[in-house]
Parts: C-alpha cells; sequence; structure tokens
C-alpha cells in the first residue's frame, strides 16, 4: 500500500520535533554557552551601540614643536575643532609620553627642528604623529585626518611655489612630482604598543 503524502509529511514534522526538542535540551545543559548567548543578542549590540562613535571631535593633541616658526605654527593652526583640539605642549618625549599613558591625550606631533628651512630649500620634510588606538575606530579616523591635513598643506606650498616660479598662477594639468611633506603615523594599541606594521616611534 502506497503511503500518502499527508502521512510523509506528518512523519517528518514528528522527526523535527523530537530533533528540535532534543537540541534544546542539549543547548540547556550548555550554561557557558547559554551566557555567551544572551551576552551576544543583548548586552554586546547594546553597548556596540551606545559606546562606538563613528565621529572624531575634538581629539585632544598635544604639540611637540621644534622649529617654532611660522610655518610650524600655520601646520599646527590647521589641526582645530571639530576634528583635533590641541591641549597642551610637551617639550620632552618622555613628556609627551606620559600624557598619552595616563589617556590625557590621543595624539602627540612632533614636528622637527628644520621643517620651514626645509620646505623653503623645497626638500623633502617629515611630520611624525603618534596615535593612541585603544579605541581603534577613533584612533583610525584620527589618523586619516591627520594625512589629510597635513597632505593638503603640503600640495599648497607646492601649488605656491609651482605659481611663483611660472610668474602666476599655474593652469592646465599640473603633475606634482613629490609631497612637500610626508606624514608619518605611529599607531599605538593598549599600554601603547606599536602596532605591526606601523613604524616605531622617536619619542620613546
Amino acid at each position: 500500500m502506497n503511503r500518502t503524502p499527508q502521512i510523509d509529511m506528518l512523519n517528518w514534522l514528528r522527526r523535527l520535533h523530537v530533533m528540535t526538542v532534543k537540541e534544546f535540551l542539549q543547548l540547556l545543559r550548555d550554561v557557558v554557552l547559554l551566557v555567551f548567548i544572551a551576552y551576544a543578542f543583548t548586552a554586546d549590540i547594546y553597548l556596540a551601540g551606545a559606546g562606538v562613535s563613528l565621529q572624531l571631535r575634538e581629539a585632544a593633541l598635544v604639540v611637540m614643536d621644534h622649529d617654532k616658526s611660522a610655518s610650524s605654527r600655520e601646520l599646527l593652526s590647521r589641526f582645530m575643532p571639530p576634528n583635533f583640539r590641541i591641549s597642551g605642549e610637551a617639550t620632552r618625549p618622555r613628556q609627551a609620553m606620559d600624557l598619552l599613558d595616563q589617556g590625557d591625550a590621543m595624539a602627540v606631533i612632533d614636528i622637527g627642528p628644520s621643517f620651514e628651512k626645509s620646505l623653503i630649500a623645497s626638500e623633502p620634510t617629515t611630520v611624525q604623529i603618534q596615535i593612541d588606538t585603544t579605541n581603534s575606530v577613533l584612533g583610525f579616523l584620527a589618523s586619516s585626518y591627520a594625512q589629510q591635513i597635513t597632505g593638503k598643506y603640503g600640495l599648497e606650498i607646492a601649488m605656491k611655489k609651482l605659481g611663483a616660479a611660472g610668474g602666476g598662477v599655474a593652469t592646465g594639468p599640473v603633475i606634482l612630482i613629490g609631497c612637500t611633506i610626508s606624514l608619518t603615523v605611529v599607531i599605538t594599541g593598549i599600554f601603547h604598543v606599536p602596532i605591526k606594521g606601523s613604524r616605531r616611534s622617536s619619542l620613546r
């Protein structure tokens, strides 16, 4: 006698019910897994939504300006709200690192003593910024904004020099062979241990 489709469906539903009950009973025996599931779908979601900001707002920036020139002051003046806030100045590397360690600063920018001299001579110069990436999202944003600021400033200087050399404002296609200012970003994680792939800071 052939089995009807209805009987086959009922048998399938019974087997599904038995397997479902079995899996739930097994799950109830695993207390650790139950706690993890409860955390993952409640507290973890709340903390992720409430505690992580996707906007960089007035990140505290400590300055180490060894040049004290008009050019260095002009560059530093661009690290302004809403993204950055200059919270102080350090004269010694150890002092700057202490501010990072204590959480009083999110980043330290280090401008060398020959910054303006190199710009005037059209020589490549480097600015270093060390960023605390304990909060990886804000650390990445700080790094990105800092690169944009220094890159734009270097481009403006290069364009001014190009315009002066040509006797006026440059028009038409312009090819810049190199950037005037390069930014060395040193990213550090918790306890300020340099992350693999970043350059080791000269502040240590």
